[in-house]
């Protein structure tokens, strides 16, 4: 995958779940611009969600691997600012797609592929990588469940 497309898949199909969500009474959401967006400004997160009075930043990470993220697709200078609004109140996760468990083009159901972590479990060490296997492989919509409870 190109380097400026990585997380593009993913971010799509949160957006896409978001969007059905906001059809709905109670959901309200904002795709925050990022640095690919012309944004000078450094990111939070991927999206800025209110559902049932409930303030979530939620960051969509995509990777090639079954169970790791690697340190640098989360960096400490994120880490820190999602804590800031964590202190504040708001919720914060992280979802990520595991690419190598992608279901075939055209399949429309999305499998066991993604896990959802709280931000605070990442910490504000910096490593090579997280084995975040203890965060069980569920789907998306059991994912954005456990996002925006």
């Amino acid at each position: 995958m190109a380097q400026g497309d990585r997380g593009k898949w993913a971010e799509g199909r949160v957006r896409d779940f978001l969007k059905r969500l906001s059809e709905t009474a109670g959901c309200a959401f904002m795709r925050l611009p990022d640095a690919r967006a012309g944004s000078f400004q450094p990111t939070t997160a991927d999206f800025l969600i209110s559902y049932k009075g409930l303030h979530t930043m939620l960051e969509v990470k995509e990777v090639d691997h079954n169970y790791r993220l690697p340190g640098k697709n989360f960096k400490q200078d994120q880490r820190a600012r999602l804590a800031n609004w964590r202190n504040a109140g708001t919720n914060t996760y992280v979802l990520v797609a595991h690419m190598p468990l992608k279901p075939p083009t055209g399949q429309q159901k999305l499998g066991l592929m993604w896990r959802a972590v709280p931000a605070a479990w990442f910490g504000g060490a910096e490593v090579p990588s997280w084995d975040i296997s203890l965060h069980p492989l569920i789907t998306l919509d059991d994912a954005m469940d456990v996002a925006l409870c």
